[in-house]
């Protein structure tokens, strides 16, 4: 028997067949794989639009990610700067109603508390996240802040918070101890109180007093100088005098003296003489020995303040300290120490 070929029609009947089969088989893959075709060619002139589109759609994947990570680290952030709030409230809450009492050595417990919770405002301002700390700005790998050691006590020729409170504070007593302040006697029935020219210690303020016949002279001329006078007539016990000076907090502080006929007389007191001329003695003693004390107590917190929240206290080159060496230098941790000190309410002064 004889086999005859395949005409033209079998053939192209057959071609349509396996046209349809291939057909089948792409559509019945892009059922289960999603994907129109497995290369950019089988999407003819959509390949174009298909790999911008692709490009899109990882840079928008990019910021998603960038996003998140941020918002981790702006959460990281609130927490630690809202933890920062509340301790430097509590600081400031127990440094005003601490009872100053030493607890074992030189230091009150309220002291050793504040020191811990500088500890812990440093270790704030110190919180990494992936490897970055977040308060470093563009420096990411670097501390922003240096250590509680370091701002306190220094590293190297970089002075600690507790060296630039004892120079400020040396500035502030000056020599005599007094706080800059001469106490004079212009003349037999007068007391005087001299201002040096420079910007430490105190600075008076003004002078007033209810003595009958006594006559108070404000502050005048430069470096400024007061007075009082208390003419030919003795005061009454029970009469005062009032001083008021300037701290270097930029706080006034008033010096009340009391005239008295006891001898010896108490604390912020002077002794009534037998003439004006003795009891302007004996009121220049109680001065000197007065303003000693509230230089030694008020003025040094004054002066504490004043270097731990002023980044220019760092430098008092313009002075010379009792020792006669330069009292200047420069914080240990640079303005980080400064940003401690201010938002903590003085908290390095208060653990020294």
């Amino acid at each position: 028997m004889a086999v005859t070929g395949i005409g033209g029609a079998s053939a192209l009947t057959l071609q349509s067949i396996s046209d349809m089969r291939s057909q089948l088989d792409d559509l019945q893959r892009q059922l289960g794989s999603g994907q129109k075709t497995t290369t950019y060619a089988g999407l003819g002139l959509d390949a174009g639009l298909t790999v911008g589109l692709r490009t899109q759609l990882n840079a928008v994947a990019g910021y998603q990610s960038t996003i998140t990570q941020v918002g981790v680290r702006l959460d990281l952030m609130q927490t630690a700067l809202s933890q920062f709030s509340a301790v430097s409230q509590q600081s400031k809450s127990t440094i005003v109603q601490s009872q100053y009492r030493l607890a074992g050595g030189t230091q009150t417990q309220d002291q050793k508390n504040t020191a811990n919770m500088l500890d812990s405002l440093v270790g704030m301002l110190n919180t990494a996240a992936d490897g970055r700390y977040l308060f470093s700005g563009r420096a990411v790998d670097q501390e922003p802040v240096a250590s509680t050691d370091q701002i306190l006590n220094g590293s190297g020729v970089q002075a600690g918070l507790k060296q630039v409170i004892d120079e400020r504070k040396q500035a502030d007593l000056g020599s005599s101890g007094l706080g800059r302040l001469v106490v004079g006697s212009p003349s037999p029935t007068s007391v005087s109180l001299d201002a040096d020219a420079s910007p430490f210690g105190f600075k008076l303020l003004g002078v007033t007093t209810a003595i009958a016949g006594a006559t108070a002279s404000p502050p005048s001329g430069s470096p400024a100088s007061m007075s009082v006078d208390l003419g030919p007539t003795n005061p009454n016990p029970g009469d005062t005098i009032k001083f008021s000076f300037t701290l270097p907090d930029g706080s006034q502080q008033d010096l009340t003296l009391t005239a008295t006929n006891a001898s010896p007389p108490a604390a912020h007191q002077f002794t009534i003489g037998l003439t004006s001329t003795d009891t302007a003695t004996n009121l220049q003693a109680a001065l000197t020995q007065s303003l000693g004390t509230l230089a030694n107590t008020q003025l040094v917190a004054a002066s504490a303040v004043q270097a731990g929240l002023s980044p220019a206290s760092t430098s008092v080159h313009s002075d010379r300290s009792p020792s006669g060496g330069e009292a200047s230098s420069r914080l240990a941790g640079g303005s980080s120490a400064w940003i401690i000190a201010s938002s903590a309410g003085s908290l390095a002064a208060c653990s020294g």
